[in-house]
């Protein structure tokens, strides 16, 4: 099965997780929400891992 790809709001809408996770932990209501979230659509999980990719990317990347 061939999954396509997310959509821009989808990618948006990982990155704000992805960003509110490198914070830290999520309070119990907020990871429920956010594995809602993920199980909805299989472009979520995607978009999910693209931007997780693209945050650690980011960081590895230092401040220059």
């Amino acid at each position: 099965m061939t999954t396509s790809e997310p959509s821009p709001r989808q990618a948006r809408q990982a990155l704000r997780w992805v960003i509110r996770c490198s914070a830290g932990p999520l309070p119990e209501r907020q990871q429920r929400t956010l594995q809602r979230w993920l199980r909805a659509d299989p472009r979520h999980a995607l978009a999910w891992r693209q931007q997780q990719a693209f945050w650690q990317g980011l960081d590895a990347a230092g401040p220059e």
